[in-house]
């Protein structure tokens, strides 16, 4: 009888002794996984803010092997009407990749240009730009000098570029509704522009999740509000294996979904439609941008 004692009391020792251990592994698992939670600089800097004579956007810029491409929403350049260019000139404005270092870089690109030197890419029907700027050229000690391709661009001084890999782009296939997404962007449509809340010039953040995915067009809708001035901007998607966080690229900021009142006067038959920001908005996916790069 005390052997048998004995033998339950060793087993439930043995049974505490692996729920500890299996405890302590998964605090140090939560512990990691939170140490990594930040977002790396290269994506909290990579948001370039889009300015010219008829409005204002954001955009960001992909790296290659060879290139270096800017990258944005086509309703920033191009009248989504009549397809003609808003401004023959667009200013960019970048920031250096540590965001304590407040002096701000700003590029010229030469819209009419790029497009004779055929440096523009585009399908009309697709609401998608990439412009490339500058070639890369590998060096004998590993490093790489990017040549800008002044035909195109001009620039106040040495370059703060932040280009994403282009491996670090996602396709529609491997998104998944539920992702946690982040997006970037320069929302110049809100706030109070004689009393400003925030510096117009520094980009946003905003965070939600892929509410869902739209298999005809191949886009994604987000259930994460975005405004004017959010058009192109990069949307980062995060995902963890339980011991560190990996960020992705699937896609850019086209619009917003709005929702629609409308009220009816019954005395004259008049009807008012008022459109709302409902609050879901709409990406193109990586693949898109892919498909002009490559």
């Amino acid at each position: 009888m005390s052997t048998l004692r004995d033998t339950l009391t060793l087993a439930k020792i043995n049974t505490m002794k692996q729920i500890i251990t299996l405890t302590t592994i998964l605090m140090l698992l939560t512990t990691i996984v939170r140490g990594q939670a930040h977002l790396p600089e290269i994506i909290t800097t990579s948001p370039v803010f889009i300015k010219h004579s008829n409005g204002t956007g954001t955009g960001f810029l992909i790296q290659d092997s060879m290139s270096v491409y800017f990258i944005t929403a086509r309703h920033n350049i191009f009248d989504i009407n009549n397809g003609q260019l808003l401004s023959n000139k667009i200013e960019l404005i970048t920031y250096h990749s540590d965001p304590t270092v407040d002096d701000k870089n700003i590029i010229y690109i030469n819209i009419k240009t790029a497009i004779s030197q055929k440096m523009l890419f585009s399908k009309n029907a697709v609401d998608i730009i990439a412009i490339k700027i500058a070639d890369i050229q590998p060096l004998d000690d590993g490093r790489s000098l990017i040549s800008y391709d002044y035909r195109i661009i001009q620039k106040n001084k040495a370059s703060y570029l932040s280009p994403l890999p282009i491996d670090m782009i996602d396709g529609y296939d491997d998104i998944y509704v539920g992702d946690e997404v982040f997006l970037f962007g320069y929302p110049t449509s809100i706030g109070l522009k004689q009393s400003p809340q925030f510096d117009f010039t520094r980009p946003l953040l905003r965070r939600g999740v892929v509410a869902g995915k739209y298999d005809k067009l191949k886009t994604i809708v987000l259930d994460c509000p975005s405004y004017p001035g959010n058009s192109g901007g990069p949307v980062i998607r995060k995902v963890t294996d339980g011991l560190s966080w990996e960020y992705t690229l699937i896609g850019l900021v086209v619009q917003f979904i709005p929702y629609e009142e409308q009220w009816i006067n019954i005395k004259s038959g008049l009807v008012n439609t008022d459109r709302f920001n409902s609050g879901y908005s709409v990406a193109l996916s990586g693949d898109k941008i892919l498909e002009l790069i490559k």
